[in-house]
């Protein structure tokens, strides 16, 4: 039973955990659904879950769905569910529908979204199946979520069975959510680190129902700030693991962020915190330009033209940057960019290649990754698309009309983001007596 445990703590959310998975008692299907729920197990202990055992009937397919159980908390809605006569061939799975107000408060429809199960995820205990929907909060015309929710519809549900579709009624269920009630503990942190010059220090933790937070503070020499997370996970001693939510969110106090991740099943002892890469973005920039006249011929494509470059533009944050390729045909041209390091020797830092946005758009102004396409006579392409990845790639469309009227492009990418590769540790003990209710 432990072992068992531990597999499943260690493969939870933001994990890969696919397949359907058998369980030898009802006490393990408990545990599944708490590993692939973070949170899920403080929550009921705190009376944050309501008991539904709603039994819907379906004798046409030889079935019923049970509606088990509701967690709705102020970033999602987690609606547990179980079909009787569970079997694997054909598919068998609700299609989640949506939730509405109860009262016929006019809100905006919230469907569900890709933090379901997938029909490749799941639990079966003595032929029953039990899965998870997952649902936005409801939230005002303008975009206000609802602090107490006292009952909500649940509508335009299907039960699918391989190619074939059955309706549910809409049914009201009781969630008894109040956001008062989401206690969060505060944890005063103080663990710093040297990320290749610059200070990493954590300075407080906010242990919530719903998610965790982590307060630090970036100091840097330079004219430079935090982008994002691109890789980090944080590692428990209960054994629980989660990736960081990729985004920062900027902090009262200046120079400092919060990070987030999923809320915790057990509070823990001691928590590591791995960040694998980390984003920043400066005054870093590259100018380049391009002869058009070799590619107008092929504008008039229905396929595209794909003519290899490997021109080397510049070396920009110990990073050589290369137009790898040009693809030309009705719908414009697309310049497809490599980014190499100089040295991939971690720790390292380089250039990471992100979405490209339109400089010449007002509204971008304060974000990194700016591209200016103008041409010899200085008029102003606004860009058409742009693609990113696999391995460090980056790429732009112009438009077929720009190209034709141009005999050079110019092209200045401006704010450009490099990354910190690590790996680095930060380990925090957690004293429960110190933690303060916020």
């Amino acid at each position: 039973m432990l072992l068992f445990l531990l597999v499943l703590l260690t493969s939870g959310c933001g994990l890969n955990n696919t397949g359907i998975k058998l369980a030898r008692s009802q006490a393990e299907v408990h545990q599944y659904l708490a590993a692939m729920t973070p949170g899920l197990t403080r929550a009921e202990e705190l009376g944050l879950v309501t008991p539904l055992n709603i039994e819907i009937p379906v004798p046409e397919a030889n079935t019923a769905v049970r509606l088990e159980k509701i967690w709705y908390n102020s970033k999602e809605v987690f609606l547990f569910y179980s079909l009787a006569n569970y079997r694997r061939v054909p598919y068998m799975y609700l299609d989640y529908g949506s939730l509405e107000a109860a009262g016929g408060e006019k809100l905006f429809n919230n469907p569900g979204y890709t933090s379901n199960f997938s029909p490749e995820e799941g639990i079966v205990y003595r032929g029953r199946y039990y899965g998870r929907m997952t649902y936005n909060p409801l939230q005002k015309m303008n975009g206000e979520k609802l602090t107490a929710v006292d009952k909500v519809v649940w509508k335009q549900a299907k039960l699918i069975i391989g190619d074939k579709s059955y309706p549910l009624q809409p049914v009201t269920l009781t969630v008894n959510y109040d956001q008062s009630r989401e206690i969060e503990q505060s944890y005063a942190i103080n663990c710093s680190q040297e990320l290749l010059g610059r200070k990493f220090e954590v300075k407080e933790l906010l242990l919530g129902v719903a998610e965790n937070r982590l307060r630090f503070a970036f100091s840097t020499p330079k004219n430079e700030r935090v982008y994002r997370i691109a890789v980090g996970k944080i590692l428990t001693d209960k054994k629980e693991e989660y990736y960081i939510t990729p985004a920062v969110e900027a902090s009262n106090n200046p120079n400092e962020y919060w990070l987030v991740f999923p809320a915790f099943n057990q509070i823990p002892e001691l928590i590591t915190l791995k960040i694998e890469k980390l984003i920043l973005w400066g005054d870093d920039e590259l100018t380049f330009s391009l002869d058009l006249n070799p590619y107008k011929q092929y504008l008039a494509a229905d396929n595209t033209k794909i003519i290899d470059l490997n021109q080397e533009v510049g070396n920009v944050h110990n990073t050589r940057v290369f137009i790898e390729r040009v693809g030309v045909w009705n719908r414009g041209l697309s310049i497809n960019m490599l980014l190499i390091p100089n040295d991939n020797k971690a720790p390292y830092e380089a250039l990471e290649a992100d979405d490209l946005r339109d400089g010449h758009k007002a509204g971008n102004a304060e974000y990194p990754n700016l591209i200016y396409i103008t041409n010899e006579r200085g008029e102003v392409e606004t860009i058409r698309g742009y693609t990113v990845g696999p391995g460090n790639r980056e790429g732009v469309t112009i438009s077929p009309a720009f190209i034709q009227q141009s005999q050079r492009l110019k092209v200045k990418i401006a704010k450009w983001p490099y990354a910190l590769n690590g790996p680095w540790l930060f380990e925090m003990k957690l004293n429960s007596s110190e933690g303060k209710q916020r």
